[in-house]
């Protein structure tokens, strides 16, 4: 989003500033940020990876995901995940009448399996793989991949031009966190992004 960067953390926190140093000190990721080429970003294409993560996370016990309906049957439960881009699955079970009762894993497009679960210690779901693009002057094109998983395999995709909005038939690429060319690329952009990682190009029409 084209918007002031403020950073909020203690200065002298030498440990937090380290993890953070190379993206705040990268002149051409800010310069995405800070130009206008008429939109501020948008979200091109979200991508449910293949095969299921297992980890701890926000569908714990006592954690319903906003705007969901409260202490929902399975079946509500269900449809507000099928309408929901951002849910590839749910670990779901009934407080009445054991609270450490029987555990529900539902996957979307799978179903519902049993699980018996009862400290909630593992849940199956998979965090959707986005894509973001954001135009640049000169008719360059801005694309960030983040893969939000916790652990599993990296995200591989393979995106045509048409889901970035590109209307070009080859471009130029530049990855912006190596700050280095990679090459003329035609049709499609291959991306790989490992767990909790990102991918960040800039895109010049050939």
């Amino acid at each position: 989003m084209s918007a002031p960067l403020i950073l909020g953390l203690d200065l002298t926190d030498t440990a937090t500033l380290s993890s953070i140093i190379s993206f705040i000190t990268n002149p051409e990721a800010i310069a995405v940020n800070q130009n206008w080429a008429g939109h501020p970003g948008r979200l091109a294409a979200s991508y449910v990876p293949s095969g299921w993560t297992h980890d701890h996370g926000a569908l714990t016990a006592g954690h319903d995901r906003p705007g969901w309906p409260k202490n929902a049957t399975l079946a509500a439960a269900e449809k507000a995940c099928e309408g929901d881009s951002g849910c590839g699955g749910l670990t779901y079970h009934s407080s009445d009448p054991t609270p450490a009762g029987l555990v529900q894993i539902y996957l979307k497009d799978v179903g519902a399996t049993p699980n018996a679960d009862a400290n909630w210690t593992h849940y199956s779901r998979a965090d959707p793989v986005q894509v973001w693009v954001k135009p640049q002057p000169a008719k360059k094109l801005a694309v960030y991949v983040v893969n939000p998983a916790p652990s599993g395999k990296p995200a591989s995709l393979t995106l045509d031009f048409a889901t970035l909005g590109l209307t070009c038939h080859a471009a130029s690429v530049r990855d912006l966190w190596a700050r280095q060319e990679i090459g003329e690329v035609t049709a499609t952009l291959k991306v790989t992004v490992q767990p909790l990682d990102s991918a960040f190009y800039l895109l010049t029409p050939a």
